[in-house]
């Protein structure tokens, strides 16, 4: 049966290229259709949430709905991909929240970021809040991000407070030290003064006492 279909096949080789040439066409035109924009030409990018949903799942039904009662809503996915293979620190999640305001203040036309930091949590003492929110003192719900990184400044100003403190108390152990030498070779001035003052009244006295008694004795001489 193969072998009668492959013979027939064979006596119209023609026929059969342009059939495979029409069916290549016509998918060619539907696949541009749907990948390209017939504006502008470009490539279409599926930008919603519906990739992200399981088919045979209830909520991708309620997905349709909700897209058919308010409209598609357009989003833009940007991963961050850790490279260090390190776990997730306070480092990696500030890096995240700059990043949120960075695209906040910098790209146009977006309404809305989110990002894990702003998942808000469905039940719970904290409820619409993030799950990086907690209950603090007075029922109020506190952002341990920020609670972390405040403390952490504040361990930096202490940590600078004590530099400087340590800064000025050498600065003062220098001071100090120069007040001291300074005086030192103030004292060893006014002592070299002194006692060359000293030296010089001693010297001028031994001439003086030399010079009267040379005259005491040539005064002698002559009366003998």
């Amino acid at each position: 049966m193969f072998v009668r279909i492959f013979t027939t096949v064979n006596q119209y080789p023609k026929s059969i290229l342009l059939i495979l040439l029409a069916l290549s066409t016509f998918f060619f035109v539907q696949a541009r259709d749907g990948l390209f924009d017939p504006n502008s030409g470009r490539l279409r990018i599926n930008s919603t949430v519906e990739p992200f949903i399981e088919r045979d799942s209830g909520a991708y039904q309620q997905f349709l709905d909700a897209r058919e009662a308010f409209g598609s809503e357009e989003v833009v996915v940007i991963a961050l991909h850790n490279t260090e293979k390190k776990p997730i620190g306070l480092d990696y999640l500030l890096t995240l929240s700059h990043l949120k305001t960075e695209i906040e203040a910098t790209v146009p036309g977006i309404s809305k970021v989110l990002s894990m930091l702003d998942i808000p949590q469905a039940s719970g003492k904290c409820a619409g809040k993030s799950y990086f929110h907690q209950m603090g003192i007075g029922s109020v719900c506190v952002s341990v991000l920020e609670k972390y990184e405040h403390e952490i400044s504040c361990l930096n100003s202490s940590d600078s407070e004590k530099i400087s403190a340590s800064d000025t108390g050498d600065n003062l152990e220098e001071s100090l030290d120069e007040g001291l030498e300074d005086s030192l070779d103030e004292s060893q001035e006014d002592g070299l003064e002194g006692s060359l003052e000293e030296n010089l009244e001693g010297s001028l006295n031994e001439n003086v006492d030399d010079s009267g008694e040379t005259d005491t004795e040539t005064d002698t001489t002559e009366e003998t």
